[in-house]
Order: C-alpha cells, then structure tokens, then sequence
C-alpha cells in the first residue's frame, strides 16, 4: 500500500491477521485431501483453494477503494 492506495487504517493489521487464518485453512485442506489419500496435484488444488478464496475477495474490496493521491 505505501500511501498509494486508499485503505482504511486498520488494513495493514487486517492483512497480517488474514494471512495467518488463510496459512491454516490452506493446511488443514491440504491436510484433509492427504488423508483421504488424494493424489499430490489434488493436494496441492485443495491447499491453494482458501488462499485464492481470500485473495479473490481483498482484491475485490481493495479494488473498490482505489489508488489515492492527484486524480488525472
């Protein structure tokens, strides 16, 4: 972000604390489809699954906000 894009203040913290919850979604996933016995390439589809989930939405939320500074 670095002051070039309009974020609320608590973003920065938001952002550390989603990366934590998505780091243990993505294993415990990952983990599910190992145990269930899935081939390597499904496990790595299922521990990639709840990060772009996340990523999907804060791109999406983050878009809405926009870049700050002089508008063109």
């Amino acid at each position: 972000m670095a002051g070039l894009w309009n974020t609320t203040p608590t973003e920065m913290t938001r952002m550390v604390v989603e990366k934590r919850s998505a780091a243990i979604a993505s294993a415990r996933a990952a983990g599910r489809a190992a145990a269930q016995g899935k081939p390597p390439a499904d496990v790595a589809l299922a521990a990639i699954k709840p990060v772009r989930a996340r990523t999907k939405s804060n791109a999406a939320r983050l878009t809405r906000r926009g870049p700050s500074g002089p508008q063109a």
